[in-house]
């Protein structure tokens, strides 16, 4: 017994599965998903039978033959940052299993947005992204590219909205009795204003390429195999149109180069701005970010990437993130070569240099860590979202650009094709294409050096550094712009976004602010509509220190949520030392941003913070004043509400993981998201204007595309575990954990509320609060304080003070149910008006920790000692909390009133995300002066009864610096 992937509990033991049957409900208001999965095997199966999942609530498995229940059981207990939870099925000689399930609003692979983060502001959006290891999130699965599936699939949602797959759509239907599977009553699948949307894979793919978007869906078609979808607005669509007009182009290209195009369709769709990657190549439903949309048709060199994935990655696929750059080595190429028929060979060299540069910035982030320099790696222990980068796509370009120049073109071309024809469909590793090589190229290995290029560390001494007119002047302009020598107009008026890109990245970033200045002042590169080029510009300013750019580094790192350009803005922030002001101003545009990035990009930035910010000496200091920034801020996220669903008119209520894929150029070329700093997508720059702009939009997500009217588009939400534990080189291992009950978490916490103002305050910047449209008359109110006379009696609701009476009860003095006892009139929350909550109108309050804490989660641990410290709502939509915690353990069994140590706690306790992060303060005893982090991961208790309510634990893990 052995698992077949580092990133996955699949068996080796254990038959592969070969189809899934799903029928999925989607419950918008409550962001989830009531499911069910009938899991066909290879062959009968007896014994032991494992699949991955995370953040699922299984409820039951069945023997869809005998209609019986499976034993099962879910390991560990508490879920693995990386890898979720096993589930262990025991099997007697069946090849189905059906599992019924429900995901969670945390999904790590689902990005819900409400109405109000979407174009038209009308109706929900919900769409996927589970690359490398998130399928597991959305349905049980042996979640490996190893495992390759078919698939059918039944979507059942509301009627006034559309959905997509992945897939071929088979048929758009009123819901039937008996056909869910178990999923949820046939009197909820077959409700009034319910539709069915039916899919179906016929060919076999990784569990990564699952896919599905549902929303408020059109259409445009843009040739005999592609159709582009977005959002139903006729602008997007249009100018989404006008941008891939060339598809068709582009496919009967590829089809020349590696042979005939297997999947039958090649659609697009363009998702809202918080889509994390460039694109995502699902087969037949390609997605795509806002962000390609330029306006000039330069966006499409993204679609060119995700196009020869249709032959490499889809087609042949790595059988483990191990040999990822056999998915994306190999696509990097067949996107250059398609880049130089359609662009010509110049504009493919532009392409290759970017690619270049990118190459050796990965190298220089991975100096420590040199193992993921390698095209072959082991990422035992690793999330692979972590450690995303250039080194796949680049490395693994420039080694079969090695083989090509070895053996020539022709012959390598042959190769290519061969290759692709004996391992389609299939999943492979990197021995086996060496194998393959060797085999069809005789003598290759005493001529290249396979071993240096696939298992060794850094850049080849053979690979090579492009060459051409154009790359060669513009990176000695670049040097020349540090010796004060600015662009003229004359040298720069063929530029495209590629170009100026490959300029900026390339120039020293020791340059002094004044440079930065001047050049923009000349040729408005901050203003860009190119976000390959504003980005990199925006770089460029922060290494200088350029602070009068910081507002526009904001907007953007609010506007979108594409991992390509937060990871760089984010890294050049906090990264190095002198950055304090830098730093603290980082945490808090994520602070306020977060809830609108996408799962996988939340962790990727809060890995970046953690690492940077936990090791400076004033790391306390900039945290307190944080929490403080966030309590009184005016800036609250109305548009994001994870735990409270927006409701709408029927009902309502994120290049490859960061794997941002290398974009290609195709008109003035551009390039698709590799990792940290992906291939650049061209846009066109001159010296004095930029595309045509459009006006700002009043949202912080907003669709990037020229010629669209300015609207308010999606945000993005993996924490760092499901998705992937953010990790600090000096903290590696945990020091020590413990749980308590959740005070927050679950439909029966246990806080309680003492005290603060819930209400509408514009006047005085009155802190800790939030408009509700004074929809509390109040007379004879006795208000808490009056803080300069802003607060007015008639406006004000308050809780009742430090009675501990319960959260519940607010004051309304309106004359209404007096309360003997102290003159003062209660409201409950059972009396609030149409479409409010508590939790809506609880900014700013306060709630008491005084728990005891336990060894372990189970009933009748041994209890370690007491938590005692308060929470202050610091989000209007209640998913942050500023937490001042200490943890005092008491001295055994027997001496409880002893203490012998204690740590404390500071930081934003985010419960929209599984794993939240906060900062160890100090202690005393052992842990006196005690620094570090620690992570908050609230879990459900196992096998409780869920009648009254769910009860949840939260776990606190302590990673303490030595």
């Amino acid at each position: 017994m052995a698992p077949i992937d580092p990133h996955s509990y699949t068996d080796s033991t254990n038959p592969l599965t070969t189809h899934i049957s799903l029928s999925f409900y989607f419950d918008f208001p409550s962001y989830t998903i009531l499911s069910a999965a009938l899991i066909t095997l290879s062959s009968p199966h007896s014994g032991p039978f494992t699949l991955d999942s995370r953040s699922l609530s299984i409820s039951a498995v069945i023997d869809p033959a005998t209609h019986t229940p499976l034993p099962f059981t879910l390991h560990p207990a508490f879920p693995d940052a990386v890898l979720g939870q096993s589930v262990i099925v025991t099997l007697s000689n069946q090849s189905q299993l059906l599992v019924i399930f429900k995901t969670a609003p945390s999904s790590s692979a689902l990005q819900w947005l409400s109405p109000p983060q979407t174009f038209n502001k009308s109706y929900p959006f919900v769409y996927t992204q589970c690359q490398a290891i998130h399928a597991r999130s959305i349905f049980p699965c042996q979640d490996t590219p190893a495992a390759r599936i078919k698939y059918a699939a039944k979507l059942n949602i509301p009627q006034y909205l559309s959905a997509v797959m992945a897939a071929k759509h088979a048929s758009r239907r009123d819901p039937l009795p008996g056909e869910c599977q178990g999923a949820c009553d046939d009197s909820l699948w077959c409700a009034g204003g319910r539709v069915v949307e039916e899919f179906v894979m016929e060919q076999p793919v990784p569990p990564y390429l699952f896919a599905f978007a549902v929303g408020e869906l059109g259409h445009r078609e843009v040739g005999p195999r592609t159709k582009v979808y977005s959002e139903a607005v006729p602008a997007v669509l249009d100018a989404a149109a006008r941008e891939f007009a060339g598809t068709e182009e582009m496919i009967k290209v590829g089809e020349g180069l590696f042979g005939p195009y297997e999947w039958e369709t090649f659609d697009l769709l363009v998702l809202p701005p918080s889509f994390p990657y460039g694109g995502m190549e699902n087969p037949r439903m390609v997605f795509l970010t806002p962000t390609v949309i330029k306006g000039d048709a330069t966006g499409a060199q993204v679609v060119a990437h995700e196009l020869a994935h249709s032959w490499t990655g889809n087609l042949i696929t790595n059988k483990t993130n191990d040999h990822f750059w056999l998915n994306e080595g190999f696509t990097t190429y067949a996107e250059r070569r398609i880049v130089e028929v359609v662009q010509g060979k110049e504009r493919a060299v532009l392409n290759i240099g970017i690619g270049w540069r990118g190459l050796v910035e990965s190298m220089e982030r991975f100096k420590d860590r040199p193992e993921f320099t390698k095209l072959k790696t082991n990422q035992v222990g690793v999330d692979p979202d972590d450690v995303y980068s250039n080194v796949p796509y680049e490395k693994g370009f420039q080694f079969l650009c090695r083989i090509e120049r070895q053996i020539g073109r022709p012959a390598f071309d042959e190769f290519l094709k061969k290759y692709i024809a004996t391992f389609k469909f299939q999943s492979i590793d990197t021995d086996m294409f060496l194998d393959f090589l060797k085999a069809n190229v005789p003598g290759i290995e005493d001529q290249v050096d396979l071993k240096v290029w696939t298992e060794g560390t850094g850049i080849p001494p053979d690979a090579m550094e492009p060459v051409s007119d154009i790359y060669t002047k513009i990176v000695s302009l670049a040097n020349e712009f540090k010796a004060g020598r600015m662009l003229n107009e004359e040298e720069v008026a063929d530029w495209g976004g590629q170009e100026w890109e490959l300029y900026l990245e390339n120039v020293p970033k020791s340059v002094e602010a004044s440079q930065v200045s001047a050049l923009d002042a000349r040729y408005r590169l901050s203003e860009s509509r190119d976000y390959e080029v504003k980005v990199a510009f925006l770089q460029l300013a922060i290494s200088s220190r350029c602070s009068s750019y910081y507002n526009e580094v904001e907007k953007t790192l609010k506007e979108v949520g594409r991992m390509k350009y937060l990871r760089p803005l984010y890294t050049a922030l906090v990264q190095g030392t002198g950055k304090e002001e830098e730093k603290l101003f980082a945490r808090r545009v994520f602070s306020e941003a977060c809830a609108l990035y996408h799962p996988i990009a939340q962790g990727v930035v809060e890995a970046i913070l953690a690492k940077h910010m936990m090791n400076t000496p004033n790391s306390i200091i900039y945290l307190l004043l944080l929490a403080t920034t966030l309590a009184t801020s005016a800036r609250i996220l109305e548009d994001v509400a994870q735990q409270i669903p927006v409701p709408i008119a029927p009902p309502d209520a994120s290049d490859a993981p960061e794997t941002d894929i290398p974009e290609v150029p195709i008109a003035p070329p551009d390039a698709s998201d590799a990792p940290e700093t992906d291939i650049p997508e061209a846009v066109v720059a001159t010296p004095t204007t930029d595309i045509a702009p459009i006006p700002d939009p009043p949202a912080p997500v907003i669709a990037p595309v020229p010629d669209i009217p300015s609207t308010t588009t999606p945000p993005l939400a993996t924490t760092v575990a499901p998705g992937g534990a953010a990790t600090n080189p000096i903290l590696d291992h945990p020091t020590l954990s413990f749980f308590m009950h959740d005070i927050l978490g679950g439909s029966k916490p246990s806080g309680r509320v003492v005290t603060g103002i819930m209400t509408n305050s514009d006047q005085n910047n009155l802190p800790f609060s939030k408009p509700n449209n004074q929809i509390f008359p109040i007379n004879g109110g006795v208000p808490l304080n009056t803080i300069n006379g802003a607060i007015n009696n008639n406006n004000y609701p308050f809780l009742i003070g430090l009675n501990g009476s319960p959260t519940s009860t607010l004051v309304q003095t309106n004359g209404n149910n007096v309360v003997a006892g102290n003159n003062q009139p209660f409201v409950t929350a059972g009396q609030l008006p149409a479409g409010l909550t508590l939790q809506q109108l609880m900014f700013g309050s306060v709630t008491v920790v005084d728990n005891e804490i336990t060894e372990g989660h189970e009933l009748g641990s041994s209890v370690l000692g007491k938590a005692q410290g308060f929470y202050l709502t610091s989000s209007s939509d209640g998913s942050s909390h500023t937490l001042v915690l200490t943890a005092v353990f008491h001295g055994g069994d027997h001496h409880h009133d002893e203490i012998l140590d204690t740590v404390s706690f500071f930081g934003i306790h985010r419960t929209a995300t599984p794993v939240s992060h906060i900062a160890i303060v100090g202690g005393t005893g052992r842990y006196e002066n005690a620094k570090g982090y620690a992570t908050i991961e609230s879990i459900p208790h196992e096998d409780q009864h869920t009648t009254d309510g769910l009860q949840t634990i939260t776990h606190f893990t302590l990673y303490l610096s030595p």
